[in-house]
């Protein structure tokens, strides 16, 4: 077994293939299971590529040559031509000219898995492999070696060697659930945009107006108007103050450029030099069409006819990005645009679609819409804000939403894996990770590029493996401990440290029978990185006395109390999640569903739900809620609402939930004190209530349904927003609609 590092060999030779990673989109095409000769690869002559061949497959010839070099010993070496036909064989076919031109793979197969999907097909003495353009032909490669046994981590592989030269007959396809999936790593084994699809401006600005090394992804606006360009004739194209001035030049940086949107100037620049950015950098789909990184917004009287809403800027985006969206898809039709709902265009427009070459990635800034990186949103009271400015956003344009979200450290990470997993079944588009920690950061770079490709992966599976395959003899400890330390630090119900007492011996122990597995061999650095296990955690277990659990008579796993900030912290709103500037401090806001307070569970239609819930109340909270039927409208207060007669009457759920929720969905919310739990058919209410719990569980120690109920003494529902269809909850995440 082969490596990229002196790490041992730990497979014994003669490995045979266990199969291709389950994924729930890779199809094995009619015909597969018929077992003929094989391909020898010993008899290949070339890696034969189409005419022509763009930069991504000149890169996949090039790897896939390397790899079979390494793994069968065979040398191929790789040819471009132009008489390519049926009759063409003894050869690896790569790339969609040279595959369609021989008959081996049809253009409308691969038209079924573009964008970035791929086929290959093993048949009649030659191995054919595309995808439907460039980079796809290049992660066509990924799933070829995958295929054959090879496995990737990004930071480390296991590449076995073989014997036999035979590789029996196969058909697969396979694409990927997230069409822009922009995590942080750029490896193009992983598959992601970031390999060589997502346009980077700064070799275009150039060092006068980017005089940086790094990629410049983001934030482009002052590419697109740069200030050293426009500003000394034109201030106009910039940002008005409210005192009726125009932003001073030495006011804001590149990458902060504030411009008038309204200014068909400000568009027809934009589109000018988006052009000369898409002509330098052809190969690549997604490019960049962002505001600068700011507050300022231009207050001029035409800029703020563009807002329904004052203080709200996501039409006025919309105005200048689709303008520049429309004009450059006529001329080229390929090309993606991505933009942010954030900060001041976080809240959904009520004018602008999106075109159809635009996504807009919803990015909940922490402080605003969310107050906690470490939960899901749809689950996590400090996040009511943000999910429900997704669920607006997802219902006005469905088709053209992603996320833009954030990433730091493993608690985090464990936070992606279901919420990868919730925005696939929902249909996003598009997923950016912007930050990625400095703990754990290799085992981060390989389980979310996996989930973007197929969210129906096992996410603790992932881990597993990864941990095996990057610690050696050491990983099962590293797996365990990672357990450990997020159930120590987040799966208590908290949103910040939470002591156990038994915590640092623990995790002691654990550090320990890793660091003895691997002492004296080449596994062993890995355990000391400055990127690898939490170093700060690791050195506060070394002392039983010197770590401060909260609450002495504390045991492992039984901890369901929630802690609030520490006294006089200022950051937000201690009692409710009203995070945006006009709401912080603000107590009026009876946000929270305050048990004590509820007069009635209200269910016309779904008693036994009704009655079920009560149940589930009693058993947490310890209250009594008696089943009452009464009338229910919009001022009624004191409630929770089951089923969708109520829901709907109560005014806390709209249509256009259920709309979004689709024929077997669900909507769950809690908000200014009223609580609704339903369904798009009552006949589905079981599925609602499951969701309830779900959310509950995961506030209080876990999410197992096979755990006895917890025990809440605060009896509080906090804010709650949760639109799913089943199948919901461990068992089911990650299934496709």
């Amino acid at each position: 077994m082969d490596t990229d590092d002196e790490c041992p060999d730990r497979t014994k030779p003669g490995l045979q293939f266990a199969g291709l990673v389950a994924s729930s989109l890779a199809v094995v095409l009619a015909g597969a299971q018929s077992a003929p000769a094989g391909v020898d690869l010993s008899k290949l002559k070339a890696i034969v590529l189409g005419p022509a061949p763009d930069k991504h497959e000149q890169q996949a010839a090039g790897e896939l040559a390397r790899y079979l070099k390494r793994m069968y010993d065979v040398t191929l070496p790789v040819e471009a031509r132009e008489g390519i036909g049926p009759d063409t064989t003894d050869v690896i076919l790569l790339g969609r000219k040279a595959v369609v031109a021989a008959g081996a793979i049809a253009a409308g197969e691969l038209e079924r898995v573009r964008w970035d999907g791929y086929v290959i097909k093993a048949k009649d003495g030659r191995i054919a492999l595309a995808g439907g353009r460039g980079i796809a032909t290049l992660f066509a490669v990924a799933g070829l070696l995958e295929h054959l046994g090879a496995e990737f981590y990004g930071s480390t592989e296991v590449v076995p060697r073989r014997e036999d030269k035979t590789i029996a007959d196969f058909a697969l396809s396979d694409k990927p659930a997230f069409e822009f999936r922009a995590a942080s790593t750029g490896d193009w084994r992983l598959k992601t945009t970031r390999a060589g699809d997502y346009a980077n401006v700064a070799p275009v600005a150039g060092k006068e107006l980017w005089p940086n090394d790094y990629g410049w992804h983001e934030h482009i606006a002052g590419y697109l108007v740069p200030k050293t360009l426009y500003y000394d004739e034109h201030p106009e194209y910039f940002a008005m103050l409210a005192d009726g001035k125009r932003i001073a030049k030495d006011k804001f940086d590149i990458w902060r450029t504030p411009l008038c949107l309204s200014n068909p100037d400000v568009t027809r620049i934009s589109i000018e030099r988006m052009r000369a950015w898409i002509k330098d950098q052809p190969e690549c789909r997604f490019f960049s069409l962002t505001y600068g990184d700011t507050l300022t917004h231009c207050q001029c009287p035409e800029c703020k006819k563009l807002d329904p809403v004052p203080g709200q800027h996501a039409d006025r985006l919309l105005h200048w990005v689709n303008g520049v969206a429309k004009a450059i898809g006529k001329e080229f039709p390929d090309k993606v645009f991505i933009t942010y709902a954030y900060v001041n265009t976080d809240d959904a427009p009520r004018r602008q679609k999106p075109e159809p070459n635009v996504l807009v990635l919803y990015a909940p800034w922490y402080g605003r819409g969310t107050n906690c990186r470490v939960h899901p949103y749809s689950t996590c009271w400090q996040s009511v804000v943000a999910a429900g400015q997704m669920e607006d956003w997802m219902k006005w344009s469905p088709e053209s939403m992603g996320v833009y979200d954030y990433g730091f450290g493993l608690a985090q990470l464990r936070a992606f894996e279901y919420k990868i997993k919730d925005w696939a079944k929902h249909g996003l588009r598009a997923f950016y990770q912007c930050g990625w920690g400095t703990s754990l950061r290799a085992l981060q770079n390989y389980v979310i590029p996996k989930l973007l490709w197929d969210p129906a992966l096992d996410a603790k599976e992932l881990e597993r493996k990864f941990c095996d395959a990057y610690y050696g003899p050491a990983g099962k400890h590293v797996a365990a401990y990672i357990d450990l330390w997020y159930h120590e630090w987040v799966e208590t119900g908290s949103h910040q440290i939470r002591g156990q007492k038994g915590y640092p011996a623990r995790a002691k122990a654990l550090l320990d029978a890793a660091r003895k597995a691997v002492a004296g061999t080449a596994w062993e650095k890995r355990l000391d990185e400055k990127s690898g296990l939490p170093a700060w955690d690791a050195s506060n277990v070394s002392s039983q006395a010197a770590y401060k659990p909260q609450g002495e008579g504390e045991d492992w796993g039984k901890d369901a109390r929630p802690i609030e900030p520490e006294p006089g912290f200022q950051g937000y709103d201690r009692e409710h999640l009203w995070l945006s500037e006009p709401h912080l401090g603000r107590k009026d806001f009876k946000n929270d569903a305050k048990l004590t307070r509820i007069d009635a569970i209200c269910a016309p239609g779904a008693e036994a739900a009704g009655r079920k819930l009560q149940g589930y109340i009693k058993a947490i909270y310890g209250i009594e809620v008696p089943l009452k039927q009464m009338a229910v409208g919009k001022d009624t207060r004191g409630i929770i609402a089951v089923g969708r007669l109520a829901a709907l009457a109560s005014g806390l759920v709209e249509d256009a939930d259920f709309k979004l929720a689709g024929p077997e969905g669900m909507v769950v919310r809690a908000r200014n004190g009223l609580i609704a739990i339903s369904a798009t058919s009552d006949e589905r209410i079981e599925t609602a209530l499951d969701g309830f719990l779900f959310v509950i569980r995961s506030r209080h120690g876990g999410v197992g349904a096979d755990r006895a109920l917890p025990k809440s003494p605060v009896p509080i529902i906090r804010a709650l927003t949760l639109i799913d269809w089943p199948p919901f909850g461990a068992a089911g995440l990650g299934k496709t609609r």
